[in-house]
């Protein structure tokens, strides 16, 4: 990564935190998984607003609306997200047409597409929805296509900054696992009902 993006970098979430309050120290904190044997916090994409749904069997509809979620941001205690970073990955025959962040997130700069970070008004970080994705089908949707959620490449992370508490030292930032969600199997039929559910094994 260049110093140039680096610092493109530094300016985007030091606007996001400073929107909400806090201090330019989370930045340069490392970054890590939590690897505690408790579930880690997860940032996916659903087809449905419950986040139940990541895989979906039949027909491509014309227009698809898909959710991008975070799960599992309560198993610590760790305190209400603050910003996020990332990407999704749209698959082929697929193009966004729009999409809606909510109310709680105040700030967002870049695209969910190319590259995206977000200030969070201080949510609970599961089941919490921080995009809503429009899209309408322009071609082929190719067998076992993916909604990826990758990195924000400008910083190479798939991450969240969250706040126990009101002091400096309370703001910490983690990795963030992704889940992706596949459409149009290779086991399709014509049922438009889901055949896998969010912690399905």
């Amino acid at each position: 990564m260049t110093m140039d993006l680096k610092r493109t970098l530094c300016t985007l979430l030091a606007t996001c935190l400073l929107a909400g309050g806090l201090s330019l120290t989370a930045i340069a904190q490392e970054t890590f998984l939590w690897e505690d044997g408790e579930p880690e916090v997860s940032l996916g994409v659903y087809f449905d607003a419950a986040g139940t749904d990541t895989l979906l069997e039949g027909q491509v509809p014309d227009s698809l609306t898909a959710y991008v979620m975070i799960w599992n941001g309560g198993a610590r205690n760790e305190g209400g997200m603050r910003a996020i970073e990332y990407r999704v990955e749209l698959p082929d025959g697929l193009k966004l047409i729009r999409d809606v962040v909510p109310d709680y997130s105040n700030l967002s700069m870049g695209t969910v597409t190319e590259g995206f970070t977000q200030a969070i008004t201080n949510m609970p970080g599961d089941g919490l929805l921080v995009d809503t994705l429009y899209l309408v089908k322009t071609g082929e949707v190719p067998y076992d296509a993916e909604f990826r959620v990758l990195a924000n490449p400008a910083s190479g992370n798939l991450r969240y900054v969250h706040q126990t508490g009101s002091g400096v030292s309370d703001v910490q930032m983690h990795l963030m696992v992704p889940q992706n969600a596949t459409i149009n199997p290779k086991l399709a039929t014509q049922s438009w009902e889901p055949v896998r559910k969010r912690g399905d094994r």
